[in-house]
């Protein structure tokens, strides 16, 4: 793959994973016009490249997306249906991303009835002077304040860099942490000051190029689920169904490589939740809960590391169908599970693959 069209979809999926937090932030905040400025700015980065690597599909969609968002950033009535709209239109630039990404050219097909949607929302908020929807009525300026940018001399620089080159970098540091190691045996105390000094050196330096290294393969959960609110509306809308998600530690930091692993089962887990725990509003109602379901993601750190934990407040487990599923696999006799409290069929549930 040409290696500018390779920067430009790394970086590009980097800007929508962006886009995605700030949303969420948005739907938290309504009155917060300064998420929709840094979400244009985002957009515009994204048209502008497309266009010059002939991206027409992305172009156009990105082009349509950042008109409706510049004017709802300037103070324009914001509506419900403009922020579906914006949340479809960046679901499906995520789409064609990883579509480029996988075949390196745009998907077949075009978004023409999204564009119309996007351009006709677009004008409806340059003409309007009517409030939105009070949800989402935000009794803001006409015009925000631009985003608070760091003077120069503050402002971080940052270079892409692949995990490999992480991964050699942190050996390097081991190696180097060995070797002063094995020094200090074969030494020890016969060392004379000034040599002693260059090793204590040596030691601050292996233990700062180590730890440097670890945090530079640290990224914060908040990267890692910014596409669950968008896959949580998407299956409420599929069956009809309303869940209110909460994310809790989203500032909290993990290993890449623990995200690309986690990343997968979470997806599922959620679905799975969402399909048969939660339930529709008819059936909460039949069991005496409200209509709207709660889903709860914990992330945290503890002496033994990364933790997760994902709850919700539905039918829970059936003990009795567990029962019978332990029977039919042989997990355990009838007069074992029979004499099991519902709390030990909950966990051998938890700790059995097959359930």
């Amino acid at each position: 793959m040409n290696e500018i069209l390779q920067d430009f979809l790394s970086e590009t999926a980097e800007r929508l994973e962006l886009v995605g937090q700030q949303l969420s932030r948005f739907e938290d905040d309504p009155s917060d016009r300064r998420i929709l400025v840094n979400i244009h700015r985002l957009v515009h980065a994204i048209r502008g490249t497309a266009g010059i690597l002939d991206l027409p599909r992305l172009e156009v969609l990105a082009q349509a997306s950042q008109n409706l968002v510049a004017n709802l950033s300037s103070g324009a009535a914001l509506q419900r249906s403009h922020l579906v709209l914006v949340l479809q239109a960046f679901a499906k630039l995520r789409d064609i991303v990883a579509f480029v990404s996988a075949f390196t050219c745009e998907p077949p097909g075009d978004d023409a009835a999204l564009v119309r949607q996007l351009h006709a929302a677009a004008v409806e908020t340059a003409r309007s002077d009517q409030p939105g929807l009070p949800h989402y009525t935000a009794a803001a300026p006409p015009r925000p304040a631009p985003p608070e940018r760091l003077p120069p001399e503050r402002r971080e620089q940052s270079v892409r860099i692949t995990t490999a080159a992480l991964d050699r970098f942190l050996c390097g540091a081991t190696e180097l942490v060995l070797i002063r190691n094995q020094l200090q045996n074969i030494f020890g105390p016969e060392l004379p000051p000034a040599a002693l000094d260059s090793l204590q050196d040596m030691t601050r330096l292996a233990d700062g190029l180590q730890d440097t290294a670890l945090q530079a393969r640290m990224i914060p959960f908040e990267r890692m689920v910014a596409h669950l609110p968008q896959l949580v509306r998407d299956l409420c809308h599929t069956h009809g169904m309303e869940i209110g998600l909460k994310i809790i530690g989203q500032e909290t930091r993990l290993d890449r490589m623990q995200a690309d692993v986690l990343r997968g089962p979470l997806d599922i887990l959620v679905r799975h939740i969402l399909h048969h725990a939660i339930g529709s509003a008819p059936e909460r109602h039949d069991l005496g809960k409200p209509a709207i379901g709660h889903l709860r993601i914990a992330a945290g750190c503890t002496a033994a590391g990364f933790t997760l934990e994902v709850s919700d407040d539905g039918w829970g487990i059936d003990a009795d169908r567990v029962r019978a599923h332990g029977l039919e696999f042989g997990l355990k006799c009838s007069n074992d599970l029979a004499r099991m409290s519902n709390a030990q069929v909950c966990a051998l549930a938890n700790d059995s693959e097959c359930l």
